[in-house]
């Protein structure tokens, strides 16, 4: 006589076969382990630019980013250049009244701009479009 195994019996001995699989590492251990990756991928990105002329935009570095409040415009911005820049404007300015401004303005929205730097040192500015936050309080981007 076989013995049945219960729905998701498997499934469940699976899963702690493969957490099994995965090393636990300290706090220390993973920060170097990140740190070691980090390196990697910036020598690829360098090596690939220099080879086949490649831009590469570099990531905004989190470890030294810095915030900045001013006003309408929260800014954060690392040692290398690298930004972004959220502007919300709660007002709507007098000039714009009766033009086709005033149709695009709300005080909901924030309009979101990137600054990147590549491996040269030169920056890279794109606008991210406009943005509100959700229900969740996260920023998320209006659809065209």
């Amino acid at each position: 006589m076989s013995k049945s195994l219960r729905p998701g019996a498997a499934s469940t001995k699976s899963r702690r076969a493969k957490c099994a699989l995965v090393p636990q590492v300290s706090a220390t251990v993973a920060k170097l382990i990140a740190t070691i990756q980090a390196e990697a991928e910036a020598a690829t990105l360098e090596a690939l630019s220099a080879k086949d002329g490649i831009l590469v935009l570099q990531p905004i570095e989190s470890g030294s980013a810095h915030f900045s409040d001013y006003g309408e415009t929260l800014v954060f911005r690392d040692t290398h250049g690298a930004a972004v820049r959220y502007y919300q404007r709660l007002e709507l300015p007098e000039k714009w009244r009766g033009s086709e401004l005033e149709r695009t303005w709300h005080p909901s929205h924030f309009r979101v701009y990137v600054t990147r730097v590549d491996g040269e040192g030169r920056q890279w500015g794109a606008s991210l479009g406009i943005h509100v936050t959700d229900e969740f309080g996260t920023l998320v981007a209006v659809p065209e």
